[in-house]
């Protein structure tokens, strides 16, 4: 489960990044941004290591491919 969703978030910030250089005008602090939704994910992978905290690590790790997929939905649905 978290390779599948490493590999989603990994490849869909990649694209975001090539993406946000597109804009008219130069945000340099807009590439920055999917660099922290890669980050969320590996808090999240990290947490679920330790047994206390494997529950929520799970939950934060799923964040990143909830927002992806609330973009899609709201772009193209």
């Amino acid at each position: 489960m978290n390779i599948i969703t490493g590999l989603i978030v990994t490849a869909l910030t990649i694209v975001a990044l090539g993406i946000s250089g597109m804009a008219e005008g130069p945000q340099p602090a807009a590439s920055y941004y999917w660099i922290l939704l890669f980050g969320v994910w590996f808090i999240g992978l990290v947490m679920q290591l330790k047994k206390s905290t494997r529950v929520i690590g799970l939950v934060i790790t799923f964040l990143p491919i909830l927002y992806f997929v609330s973009l899609f939905a709201i772009e193209f649905l």
